[in-house]
């Protein structure tokens, strides 16, 4: 009896390991897409940390000496709105995405990938704009260096986030911005 359900369990493990693969890069892809995300938030609250804005007016950072200036906070802020917004539609195009392997499919119809959303390259052009911004700001110094750092520690988990998805048989070209949003509503 150990036998026969033995053979079924390898025999099942060759045949799945494809699906398998091709899950298991989806589920990078999200772990990626959630360590970007983490790292926006902790670039928007250093940022409002070292600029500390007056409440009464948000667009005015109050820190003596001004690292940040106003200028700077206002662009800085700009960026971010496009930032979480492009992070918000990677997240959705993620989970619209249908992962493929060569040689898959369903009933002898061959699986085709969902390709990379643009929406990863808008977001790295975002960040890297962040980091333009950061190396701008009036004074060198401890602070701006985190900043920098900050900002530029979102860029290895875009790039894994496509990685994952090229493991996942994700083609380029790119589709349009938005990718996948028409998917789930």
């Amino acid at each position: 009896m150990r036998r026969p359900l033995l053979a079924i369990l390898v025999l099942s493990t060759f045949l799945f390991s494809g699906c398998a693969h091709a899950l298991n890069a989806k589920q990078q892809a999200s772990q990626a897409h959630q360590t970007v995300h983490a790292a926006l938030t902790t670039l928007d609250d250093y940022e409002r940390t070292v600029c500390q804005p007056n409440p009464a007016a948000v667009n005015h950072c109050q820190r003596v000496p001004v690292i940040i200036p106003d200028a700077k906070h206002q662009e800085f802020s700009r960026a971010m709105v496009s930032a979480y917004d492009l992070d918000k539609k990677v997240g959705l195009a993620i989970i619209a995405w249908k992962p493929c392997l060569p040689n898959t499919g369903v009933n002898g119809i061959p699986c085709t990938p969902t390709p990379i959303p643009t929406d990863v390259t808008s977001l790295r052009a975002t960040v890297e704009q962040l980091i333009t911004i950061g190396t701008s700001f009036r004074t060198p110094s401890p602070d701006i260096q985190k900043y920098i750092d900050l900002a530029r520690a979102v860029l290895n988990p875009l790039a894994d986030i496509e990685a994952a998805l090229r493991k996942g048989g994700a083609p380029l070209p790119f589709m349009g911005p938005a990718a996948g949003l028409e998917l789930l509503q």
